[in-house]
């Protein structure tokens, strides 16, 4: 590897624990039910996690694909 490959590759594992760790932060949310906005709120935390959990999969799938790759 090089030092690029090695930076990107640091980067990348960077970027994974941080989305996990905002899962983990929506998924440990509670709802407020007497918030005005708590309805709207809920709606985006929710797509926001779908948007992680779809990253989250794209970048290990990719990474297993470089893993598997010959050198």
């Amino acid at each position: 590897m090089t030092v690029a490959t090695d930076h990107a590759a640091s980067l990348t594992k960077g970027m994974l624990r941080d989305l996990h760790r905002l899962v983990e932060a929506i998924d440990l949310r509670a709802p407020r039910p007497g918030r005005p906005d708590e309805a709207r709120i809920a709606r985006e935390a929710a797509e926001l996690r779908a948007r992680a959990i779809v990253l989250i999969d794209y970048i290990e799938g990719t990474m297993a694909e470089t893993a598997a790759a010959p050198s």
